[in-house]
C-alpha cells in the first residue's frame, strides 16, 4: 500500500470532495424513488429493489475489504468516485421494471459500497490524529451542507427541466 501523505491540505480536500459526493448521493437518494414511480415501477418494486441493494451492500463489503488491501486508495477513491457518476447515468436508461433496474441496483450497490470503504480508509490515513476531532467536525459540516443543498437545488432542477436535468447534474457534481 502506498503511504499517503498526513496533511491539513490533504483533510480540507477531502473534506470538499465529501460536501459534493454527498450532495449527489442525497440527490439520487431523494429523488430516486420519486422517479421510479413516475416511470411505472410498482411501488412494491420499488421498497423491494432499494432493500435488495441495500442487503448486497452487506455482502459486498467483506469482499470489497479483502481485495482492497494494499491497494492506492487515492487512486482508489478516484476510481469509486467516477464509478458512482455511472449510476446517474443508468438512472437516465430506466424505463421501468425490466433487466435494466436490476442492473441499476447492482452497479448502485458496488460503486457506493466501495466508494464509502475507501472513502473512510483514506480520510483516516491522511489525516493528522492530533486534531482528528475538529477534522471530523469540519468533515461533518460538510456532509450536512451537501445533503441539504440536493434535495433543494435538485427539486428546482425537476421542477424546471425534469429529471435528465438532475440526474445529469449529479453525474457531474460527483
Amino acid at each position: 500500500m502506498k503511504l499517503v501523505s498526513r496533511s491539513e491540505k490533504s483533510v480540507n480536500l477531502l473534506d470538499l470532495h465529501i460536501g459534493f459526493r454527498v450532495f449527489a448521493d442525497t440527490l439520487g437518494s431523494s429523488f430516486g424513488s420519486i422517479y421510479l414511480y413516475e416511470i411505472g415501477v410498482p411501488i412494491p418494486i420499488i421498497l423491494l429493489a432499494w432493500a435488495g441493494m441495500f442487503g448486497l451492500r452487506l455482502i459486498i463489503r467483506p469482499l470489497y475489504l479483502w481485495l482492497c488491501l494494499g491497494r492506492d486508495m487515492r487512486k482508489a477513491l478516484m476510481v469509486s468516485s467516477l464509478s458512482f457518476a455511472t449510476t446517474f447515468i443508468l438512472f437516465l436508461t430506466l424505463r421501468g421494471v425490466d433487466v435494466r433496474l436490476v442492473v441499476f441496483m447492482i452497479v448502485y450497490a458496488l460503486t457506493d459500497t466501495i466508494y464509502w470503504l475507501v472513502y473512510h480508509s483514506y480520510f483516516a490515513a491522511v489525516g493528522l490524529s492530533k486534531k482528528r476531532g475538529r477534522e471530523i467536525f469540519l468533515r461533518e459540516i460538510c456532509v450536512s451542507l451537501g445533503a441539504i443543498a440536493a434535495p433543494l437545488l435538485g427539486g428546482i432542477l425537476i421542477s424546471y427541466f425534469g429529471f435528465r436535468a438532475a440526474w445529469f447534474g449529479g453525474a457531474i457534481v460527483t
